[in-house]
């Protein structure tokens, strides 16, 4: 990818900077876009395995925290607290159960 850098630099300088004519500036308008184009599939092109392998990488880790997350559009976007800390909260708060009540009913004991 670093080698494409300079490739996209030499392809600017090399666009004419003033056009003769009307008619040249949209031709080379036309060319700099298509120019554009192969180098953004080139690198979409040469990005995708390596996006391909972090997902079988970390795909089951993100699986896995549906089990913390019973739906996503339930939550807010997280906030980051400044000693580190990570909140996410519910977009409507769960009701808090009265004293001495358990979920699901009683306690055998």
């Amino acid at each position: 990818m670093k080698r494409l850098l300079p490739l996209a630099l030499l392809m600017l300088a090399a666009a004419p900077l003033r056009a003769e004519a009307p008619g040249d500036v949209g031709k080379g308008f036309n060319l700099l876009e298509e120019g554009g184009k192969l180098l953004l599939r080139g690198l979409a092109d040469k990005i995708q395995p390596e996006f391909e392998a972090m997902m079988r990488d970390i795909g089951p880790a993100i699986e896995s925290l549906g089990v913390y997350f019973d739906d996503l559009g339930a939550y807010r976007a997280p906030e980051i607290q400044p000693n580190g800390d990570i909140i996410i909260r519910r977009k409507v708060p769960l009701v808090p159960l009265a004293p001495g009540t358990v979920p699901g009913g009683e306690i055998e004991i």
